[in-house]
């Protein structure tokens, strides 16, 4: 079966939920002799990376909201459409799957999108409200399926539309081998915590400082790019925060960058289902984040949830977390136990591997 996963970004040209995903997936499904894949992507000017699965590389032009305009991607996803069994686009806001939708009025073949989130957190909701209602929708309803990480997202894509016989249900994963917990004495002495993430509105960043300035005592460790970023470290600096930046960690090095830590936390307005927050449980850290529908299943006994218009509902439980190092330790654990029971990206690429098989 040859199939073609076209995605916008992958790691490591990009960072980020979407570019790990597709990499482990694809690296994964490349070992399945049933399954002979190929990704179309962009890569970065200037930069090589050798794929342990076969590619084709656009090179990337400047991106808008997060999105890139490639009128090249375009013709090459045109000619090679019939080339494939099945075509294998990843999330509905990026232009890459669009072009998928728009190739498939003329071209019939297999499509499926993978939802990462119905939202984005680069651009205007107002904005992305326009475009759920035409060219996002428009491309959900041309798939002839449509996988989502929960049951919360799957009603939520029905509201937009989506026909429920479409919808698959797929949780997410990760690679357990390689976040793991590594031992109370790799953790840092001082009560740290940790948040990884793109510095844009829908993280809320606002929130982020003043839980920052809330938690004193504590050791903070920040991880991501975005437009927010300069906003944040100006704060920092300005009213000398207690906090450890990087714009970017390898993949192979994130593991060390949680076991550093103590507790993960993640304030958002807006997520899909993040990969960060199984990323850490699978590392023995509790959570506390943002009460969202999708994440309240996850994070349950394993830490904490709050509203993120409230930081001090999210102070609170650090500081209660900075203290009660049995309760941190247990909640870790069962952390740990969940992701392994749960959240194995061995079975989530097998799932996937069965719906291309349908």
């Amino acid at each position: 079966m040859k199939v073609l996963r076209v995605v916008s970004d992958i790691s490591p040209f990009v960072s980020g939920g979407i570019g790990m995903h597709t990499y482990e997936m694809s690296r994964l499904q490349n070992l399945k002799k049933s399954i002979d894949l190929t990704v179309l992507t962009f890569s970065k000017i200037g930069t090589f990376h050798k794929f342990p699965f076969k590619t084709i590389l656009v090179n990337q032009p400047p991106r808008i909201f997060g999105n890139a305009i490639s009128l090249k991607f375009f013709k090459k996803l045109w000619n090679l459409w019939e080339k494939f069994d099945i075509i294998h686009a990843h999330s509905h806001m990026f232009l890459t799957t669009n072009m998928c939708a728009f190739i498939k009025l003329f071209k019939k073949k297999k499509l499926i999108i993978t939802n990462h989130g119905l939202y984005s957190q680069s651009a205007p909701k107002w904005l992305q409200e326009i475009f759920m209602r035409t060219l996002w929708g428009f491309s959900l309803r041309m798939a002839d399926i449509v996988l989502c990480y929960t049951s919360e997202e799957a009603r939520e894509l029905v509201k937009k539309g989506v026909s429920l016989k479409k919808i698959k249900i797929i949780h997410n994963g990760i690679n357990t081998k390689k976040f793991y917990p590594l031992g109370s004495k790799f953790k840092n002495k001082r009560f740290t915590l940790l948040w990884v993430g793109r510095f844009v509105e829908g993280k809320n960043i606002k929130g982020l400082l003043n839980i920052i300035r809330g938690v004193k005592h504590a050791t903070f460790i920040t991880v991501g790019k975005g437009p927010l970023k300069d906003y944040f470290l100006d704060q920092v600096k300005k009213e000398n925060l207690n906090v450890q930046h990087h714009d970017f960690i390898k993949n192979d090095s994130l593991n060390k960058i949680y076991n550093k830590s103590h507790v993960f936390i993640l304030p958002s307005f807006e997520e899909g289902f993040p990969r960060t927050i199984i990323e850490a449980m699978s590392c023995g850290l509790p959570i506390i984040c943002s009460n969202l529908p999708q994440i309240k299943k996850t994070a349950s006994n394993c830490g904490f949830l709050a509203d993120p218009r409230s930081p001090s509902e999210f102070v609170k439980a650090c500081l209660m977390l900075s203290k009660e190092v049995k309760k941190r330790k247990k909640m870790g654990r069962l952390a740990r136990k969940k992701i392994l029971k749960n959240y194995n990206f061995n079975e989530t690429v097998s799932k996937v591997n069965e719906v291309y098989l349908e």
